[in-house]
């Protein structure tokens, strides 16, 4: 009896990390997902997968796919310039469950005066979550576009050390 037609086996590499963050055009957003998923690939070569919630055809509820995604990656990199859009919730998730909290680092984007940053970021953000990452060493502060790729090279090299 045949069977159809031999499913090929996926690659596999040493290590996977997923990239998340806010998927906003018009801010330039989704453009620094991208970035760090095509740097974390130039730096690790054929030994690291990054991947995208986008790289993952829809289907799924976004939080099963969440939840698939970072069951299967040894690293979450999530970069938060804002308390707006999804990402929240994904954030939440990151911190509720330890399994997750411990292999994830946050670039966390920063505003020149406390009331801006107030404005960007919420109370439950800032007087908690991020303390949360700064404890551990895995909060990545930057500014600017040139402070983020400063920050992106700093977490990479402490990531695929």
């Amino acid at each position: 009896m045949e069977m159809g037609p031999e499913l090929a086996r996926p690659p596999t590499y040493d290590s996977q990390c997923f990239v998340l963050g806010s998927y906003n055009e018009d801010a330039n957003e989704k453009q620094k997902l991208i970035y760090l998923k095509e740097e974390l690939q130039n730096w690790a070569g054929e030994n690291c997968r990054a991947y995208l919630m986008e790289d993952f055809p829809d289907g799924l509820h976004p939080m099963i796919q969440f939840k698939l995604i970072a069951d299967h990656s040894d690293y979450i990199i999530g970069i938060c310039e804002h308390d707006k859009g999804g990402f929240q919730l994904e954030l939440g998730m990151l911190i509720a469950l330890m399994e997750y909290f411990d292999r994830c680092h946050l670039l966390k984007r920063t505003y020149p005066d406390e009331q801006t940053e107030h404005e960007k970021y919420n109370w439950m953000l800032s007087a908690g979550v991020f303390d949360m990452f700064e404890y551990g060493d895995r909060l990545w502060e930057w500014e600017n576009s040139r402070e983020y790729k400063v920050e992106v090279t700093n977490v990479l090299s402490t990531v695929l050390k």
